[in-house]
């Protein structure tokens, strides 16, 4: 086992819903106040892997290697992120879902299920996946709301834009009637 990088701060912590606390972590070197994990198991002590300030990781979940979860990310379940991957923003992730490499999830993106992003793959925008898919390479998916004819966004490279079907309460999923709109 690698030599300890952080500690966990007892006395700063947060109740989730579920009853779980998670605990304020802070780097052993350089003193730098990270985000809030459960234990250990959820953040590894190798590599450069890090949790930043706003950051929350809980359940089995595990980041290990380079990766970095930033802003306001949250990671949960028994997802994995490891390699050089990076999750920022409000981006969710849980269920059983990797990102790998040096893949990118960002945005208000919710990824549940078997997603699996590798390589230089990303997904950004907003809206949620909780499905079985494979996002690599330089695909870059956004996934956005029904009326993304209203809303201005530039594409560049290798892009798919998934119109996501509406929901009841207002909640966007990609499922099998989503439609790949540009590529």
């Amino acid at each position: 086992m690698a030599k300890p990088k952080y500690e966990l701060l007892r006395s700063d912590f947060i109740s989730l819903q579920g009853g779980e606390r998670i605990y304020r972590i802070r780097h052993l070197v350089t003193g730098k106040l990270g985000g809030y994990i459960e234990s250990e198991w959820n953040l590894s002590h190798d590599g450069r892997s890090w949790a930043h300030v706003d950051t929350q990781i809980w359940g089995q979940a595990r980041v290990s290697g380079d990766a970095q979860i930033l802003d306001r990310a949250r990671v949960s379940g028994s997802a994995r992120v490891s390699g050089e991957a990076r999750v920022f923003e409000e981006a969710f992730l849980f269920d059983r879902v990797r990102i790998e490499g040096a893949a990118q999830v960002s945005g208000q993106v919710r990824l549940g299920g078997d997603v699996h992003v590798l390589d230089d793959g990303k997904i950004s925008g907003v809206g949620e996946c909780i499905d079985k898919k494979t996002i690599r390479g330089s695909e870059h998916w956004i996934l956005a709301p029904d009326q993304i004819e209203d809303r201005p966004f530039v594409l560049m490279g290798l892009t798919q834009v998934i119109a996501l079907p509406q929901k009841a309460r207002g909640s966007r999923s990609l499922g099998p009637t989503a439609q790949i709109l540009g590529q």
